[in-house]
């Protein structure tokens, strides 16, 4: 929970605990880490309780109920490596049952030839799925870790001119790789997400991410949505910042995704502050910073981030940075007297 909730989330579950307090009421939250201290000090009767690596005969008991009945050897071998990871061990485990690793399995289990790391255990399986399906989950990293079905779909179309994707989508979740809920997909893991991102070429992912953005913006409503605007900003930032990083890209014009990136981050970070999160718009407006900084950047465009985001900071009570925002505002402003009297 820690990772993926935002500020809002962690208020309400504050106030929930606060008002429903004299109630029987009891909440479960998972984190890989909790920096919460109004959640975690204990005046709700908060317990915390820290999950360490599985012990071996936990490790045991986890391979039975996944249903691998494998020789001793195998199972000691594969308890050993794990180190009590129980998503490495399943992870270990389906490549030990899939295809040449029942034989080796058989031969007294000898899983050295096995990737020693979670992100190699990862890549082996995305390797040994099919074309399709190999396909449909790197558009599903590209995406995010969560998304609609409907827009997985609209990716596929786009990009591969594939226009049905239900067979790859069963399999991938038979597989354990993504799971399906209603319209909405999830990857069963971040790290599976990353390492399918991962493998694809920057050349790659900017095309991917420029097809999602620029299918959400051609189908905007008057009234769109927060989400669909963090969307579209977040792909066309993705991109932009791929883009800054290669020499050149076939087929892609640098200057005009860059500036794509920069009008939706500015739409973004505007509705953020629209719906009175100020800290969320700063967060925009760094990323318009970092973006209209580099070279041949348009200085009128880095003046408005810049004075957005002293305004956002002011907000939020960082009155350091937002002094020095207008510090290297100053001489930008020269040419407009109207942004300089704001200033």
């Amino acid at each position: 929970a820690d990772r993926w909730a935002a500020e809002a989330v962690w208020y309400l579950v504050d106030h929930l605990l606060g008002e429903l307090a004299r109630r029987p009421l009891f909440i479960l939250l998972s984190a890989e880490t909790l920096d919460q201290p109004d959640i975690v000090s204990g005046r709700h009767g908060t317990s915390v309780v820290r999950l360490g690596p599985l012990a071996p005969p936990a490790s045991r008991r986890l391979l039975l109920e996944i249903g691998a009945e494998l020789p001793e050897p195998t199972v000691e071998a594969l308890v050993k490596r794990s180190g009590g990871n129980p998503f490495f061990l399943e992870e270990l485990a389906g490549l030990v049952l899939e295809g040449d690793g029942l034989v080796m399995a058989d031969l007294g289990g000898d899983i050295g030839h096995l990737p020693n790391t979670l992100r190699g255990i990862v890549a082996a399986r995305l390797d040994s799925l099919e074309p399709d399906q190999r396909a449909l989950i790197e558009d599903a990293s590209v995406l995010g870790r969560t998304g609609s079905v409907r827009g997985l779909t609209s990716l596929a179309r786009e990009a591969r001119g594939v226009d049905n994707i239900d067979e790859a989508l069963a399999d991938l979740v038979d597989l354990d790789l993504l799971t399906v809920v209603g319209s909405r997909y999830e990857f069963r893991s971040d790290l599976v997400r990353d390492v399918a991102y991962g493998t694809l070429t920057k050349t790659v992912r900017i095309g991917r991410h420029l097809g999602i953005a620029g299918y959400l913006e051609a189908n905007l409503s008057n009234r769109p949505r927060n989400s669909t605007i963090v969307a579209i900003a977040e792909h066309y930032r993705s991109a932009a910042q791929l883009v800054d990083e290669l020499t050149e890209v076939p087929g892609i014009d640098r200057d005009a995704v860059i500036e794509r990136a920069l009008h939706w981050l500015g739409r973004a970070a505007d509705r953020a502050e629209e719906v009175g999160e100020p800290a969320q718009a700063a967060g925009w407006y760094d990323h318009g910073v970092e973006l209209a900084t580099g070279v041949g950047a348009d200085p009128r465009v880095l003046a408005g981030f810049l004075f957005g985001r002293a305004r956002a900071r002011c907000e939020v009570h960082e009155l350091n940075g937002a002094r020095s925002d207008l510090d290297r505002l100053e001489p930008l402003v020269e040419s407009d007297p109207v942004l300089a009297a704001r200033a």
